[in-house]
């Protein structure tokens, strides 16, 4: 008993220097800083992604109440410095998948993807709209719940409220639902940031570029336009971390165009998207100028869409980009040529089919500005889209001008170009006539 009651009232001995430690306060997570030079970069894709993040990172740091760290350290002519905080990135990717929940009107009733079962619209409203014929109708539409992409820049360079039109936004909007974020299950960082706070996806590519920026790691389609899980030779797409990054923003400085397909009635539909990718040999003075045409994009409408994106054959997203950007540097240096700021442009044509995303076409363009001036002239002179197709597409390849028609003439009716005095058709074969006349006589 004493004994016990010794041990209950023994006082318990003061701990030594040595016998207790101190708990240590978490260390200071650092920023990450990651360079990109244009002459590692793999592709025109990733030359572009790395145009957009510049783009993006230029107009983060003009946003009020940041709390993070994203800064360009670097900034010339061969590439990129990029020093950023896990908050940093979190901002970035939440203005790079900014998205609204908003009411979108539809011409037919929702189905269910597996039971074909009708879903209830949020309300239906009735509207007159014109018929094919020109005539007012009422038609039915019915207003179901969406997820619309804000744009970051884009959305402010296109901004109804100062004057510009908004259809290149609300182009870009959809050619990212209906291309780039098709399947449904791809739509999480806009759908999740349209309910709320999201950083998953911010948080994922923090650690992974901090764990191994250089490792290797899979290249989705959702990405790079044209991927797919393996090659025809059963070998895996892949990529490095540090350069899938990028991949994120090259929506943010593609070129965007919509082709034009014609029936044998010369009426053209717009079933697709061609993407211009620059392929930038100066990356400084590359993002300077395709800002500032991304800025001095016209409103003109032809239909829903900008008239300035629509054209005639996907390759000719090339040369208009092309001809924007030398006219803009020529404007800056004078005496700059063409070949030190592009070498190429990569054009990619892409429509959705069904559930599926289907590549058309895809082109390299290695554009001069004689070349681009030639095509603006030509362009502009012909009036019948058959024509212009036919010239353009002979241009573009570097064929005589006139190659080309007997093919034309052969699989459409003789009365859809010469039955009428007043045709387009007629018009441009006698300018071209005339024009050929005065070459040979000069």
């Amino acid at each position: 008993m004493a004994s016990t009651k010794a041990k209950r009232e023994a006082k318990p001995k003061k701990a030594g220097r040595n016998h207790a430690k101190k708990e240590s306060k978490p260390a200071t997570e650092a920023p990450l800083e990651l360079t990109w030079s244009l002459a590692e970069l793999p592709s025109a894709q990733h030359k572009t992604g790395l145009a957009g993040l510049v783009l993006m990172v230029r107009w983060l740091e003009q946003q009020p109440r940041r709390k993070g760290l994203c800064e360009l350290t670097r900034l010339d002519a061969d590439g990129a410095t990029l020093r950023v905080d896990r908050t940093g990135m979190r901002e970035l990717f939440d203005e790079t998948y900014a998205a609204a929940a908003v009411e979108r009107e539809e011409g037919k009733l929702r189905k269910h993807p597996k039971t074909k079962a009708e879903i209830p619209p949020l309300r239906t409203v009735e509207r007159e709209v014109k018929d094919e014929r020109g005539k007012l109708k009422k038609k039915t539409f019915y207003a179901y719940p969406a997820t619309e992409p804000r744009g970051a820049f884009l959305a402010d360079l296109d901004d109804p409220g100062s004057g510009k039109s908004g259809l290149w936004i609300k182009m870009w909007r959809s050619m990212v639902w209906s291309i780039l974020r098709a399947i449904p299950a791809t739509r999480g960082p806009y759908e999740k940031r349209a309910e709320g706070p999201f950083t998953d996806d911010a948080e994922e590519a923090f650690g992974e570029l901090t764990s191994g920026a250089d490792q290797s790691t899979d290249l989705p389609s959702t990405y790079y336009i044209g991927a797919q899980a393996m090659t025809a030779e059963s070998v895996p797409f892949g990529d490095r971390v540090r350069f899938r990054f990028l991949l994120h923003f090259w929506p943010f400085a593609v070129g965007l165009y919509v082709p034009g397909v014609l029936d044998a009635e010369g009426k053209r539909d717009f079933p697709g998207y061609a993407l211009a990718f620059p392929d930038l040999a100066d990356l400084e003075t590359g993002c300077d100028e395709i800002y500032r045409v991304l800025k001095a994009r016209g409103t003109k409408a032809l239909a829903y869409l900008p008239v300035e994106a629509v054209v005639d054959l996907p390759a000719e997203g090339a040369l208009d980009l092309a001809g924007r950007l030398f006219k803009r540097l020529s404007k800056k240096t004078g005496d700059m040529p063409g070949s030190d700021l592009l070498l190429g442009i990569d054009v990619i044509h892409v429509e959705r089919e069904g559930n599926n995303v289907r590549v058309r076409s895809s082109a390299r363009v290695e554009p001069t500005p004689t070349m681009t001036d030639e095509y603006e002239r030509l362009r502009k002179r012909y009036w019948d889209p058959f024509f212009r197709r036919q010239i353009l597409a002979n241009h573009i390849a570097g064929r005589p001008l006139h190659l080309g028609f007997n093919r034309l003439f052969q699989t459409h009716p003789y009365e859809r170009f010469f039955a009428r005095q007043d045709s387009y058709f007629r018009h441009d074969a006698e300018q071209f006539f005339k024009e050929d006349e005065r070459e040979v006589n000069a």
